[in-house]
C-alpha cells in the first residue's frame, strides 16, 4: 500500500487538490509557454498518426482547392506544420518560446513567417493578418478564459472573411466601372468563372481558385448598396 492508496480516501484531499491546480493556473499563455519552455510538445495530437491523418487531409485540401496562403492560429512546436503542403503560411502563437522553435525550425524556408499573440498588443484594423484558409487545429479548445478565447475566434473568422470581402468589391466595382448588366459567376472543375454582360454577350473577365466560390455568392447575395462602400 503506498502513501497516495492511504490519502486517497479521506475527505476533501481531492477537492484541495483540484483547488491547488487551480490556484497554479495562470492562464493559457503561461501554461503553454512554460510547457514549451521546460521542453514539452505541441501534444500527442500534433504527432504519430494524428498529425499524419490532419496533414493528409488539409494537404488535399489545399491541393483541391488552390488555396494559395495560410494562416494558423497555435502554430506550436512546428511538428504538424513539417508535414504540411502550404504555398505561403502565417503562424500565431501566444507562446514566446513556441514562436522562437518554430524560426529556428524553419529558418530556411521563406514561404513561412511567425507572429506572437498578445491579446494586450495586438490590433489588426487593416486586416493584415489574412489568408485564404484560416486554421486552428485543435489549439482554440486549449483556451480556457474568455477574454483570450474570443478575442482569437473573432480574429480567426476576420482573417478569412477579409479575403472574400475585398473580392466581391473588386468584382462588383470591376462590373459597375464596365457597365455591365449582369454578373455571372459560374464553378468550373478547377476554378471559378467570372463574366459580365455586355451588350446582350457575356465577357470572361476574371478566372478564381474554386475555395471561394461559396464566399462569393453568399457575398454576392447581399443588396449592392452593401457590397461598395
Amino acid at each position: 500500500m503506498t502513501v497516495r492508496d492511504l490519502v486517497r480516501p479521506v475527505p476533501g484531499v481531492q477537492r484541495l487538490s483540484l483547488l491547488r491546480q487551480r490556484i497554479g493556473f495562470r492562464g493559457s499563455a503561461q501554461y503553454w509557454e512554460r510547457n514549451y519552455a521546460c521542453g514539452g510538445t505541441s501534444g500527442p495530437g500534433s504527432y504519430g498518426a494524428l498529425a499524419e491523418g490532419k496533414a493528409a487531409f488539409l494537404n488535399a485540401f489545399v491541393d483541391e482547392h488552390g488555396v494559395g496562403s495560410v494562416i494558423e492560429f497555435g502554430c506550436g512546436d512546428g511538428h504538424q506544420l513539417s508535414l504540411a503542403r502550404y504555398p505561403r503560411y502565417v503562424g500565431v502563437d501566444v507562446s514566446r518560446t513556441a514562436i522562437g522553435l518554430c524560426r529556428r525550425q524553419f529558418a530556411h524556408d521563406g514561404t513561412k513567417s511567425f507572429f506572437l499573440y498578445d491579446d494586450a498588443c495586438f490590433v489588426d484594423r487593416a486586416g493584415l493578418f489574412t489568408a485564404e484558409l484560416a486554421l486552428s487545429l485543435d489549439v482554440i479548445y486549449h483556451l480556457t478564459e474568455d477574454e483570450v478565447f474570443e478575442p482569437v475566434a473573432a480574429l480567426r473568422e476576420s482573417s478569412e472573411a477579409a479575403p472574400i470581402i475585398d473580392l466581391v468589391d473588386l468584382v462588383v466595382r470591376s462590373a459597375i466601372k464596365s457597365k455591365a448588366s449582369d454578373i455571372h459567376v459560374e464553378p468550373m472543375e478547377k476554378g471559378v468563372l467570372i463574366r459580365h454582360r455586355l451588350d446582350g454577350l457575356l465577357k470572361e473577365v476574371m478566372d478564381l481558385p474554386k475555395w471561394v466560390h461559396e464566399g462569393l455568392i453568399a457575398r454576392l447575395r447581399l443588396p449592392i448598396a452593401s457590397l461598395v462602400n
